[in-house]
């Protein structure tokens, strides 16, 4: 059977509204550095392949960031992730491996708060000083 015949695919938003929102923010509030949305943790981390890279990728392959913030030379300096609310435990669980991940990786985390991120200013202050071992999660 056909793919396209059978399931007729049509495009889609990549960022629902709030993502819109919060990716606007994070632009004018980095200027100098690269945001992307929806960046598979593979892309952000490299580990070791003194140990098989497809059981890495299996437990992690599938975990995304919101959004990553990355220099000039595409170098991630700080991720921020969107409110957790309604995940199950094991989507919770999901998320502390992707921040674990993350912070040995020496990426800084951010979890999006819309009411303490009200000014470019104060956004720009916390990527540029977001430290993994310093970052409070969830």
């Amino acid at each position: 059977e056909d793919t396209v015949a059978a399931w007729p695919p049509e495009a889609a938003r990549v960022l629902g509204q709030a993502e819109r929102r919060v990716h606007t923010a994070l632009v004018a509030a980095c200027p100098e550095h690269w945001v992307w949305p929806q960046v598979p943790l593979s892309r952000l981390v490299r580990v070791p392949t003194r140990r098989s890279y497809a059981e890495w990728v299996a437990r992690t392959g599938y975990l995304c960031v919101d959004f990553a913030v990355c220099d000039l030379a595409s170098r991630p300096v700080a991720v921020v992730l969107m409110p957790a609310e309604g995940l199950s435990a094991r989507g919770m669980r999901r998320r502390l491996r992707l921040v674990r991940v993350l912070q040995a990786a020496g990426v800084g985390v951010l979890g999006w708060d819309a009411e303490r991120y009200t000014c470019t200013a104060a956004l720009r202050a916390a990527i540029n000083s977001a430290k993994p071992a310093q970052t409070p999660w969830p």
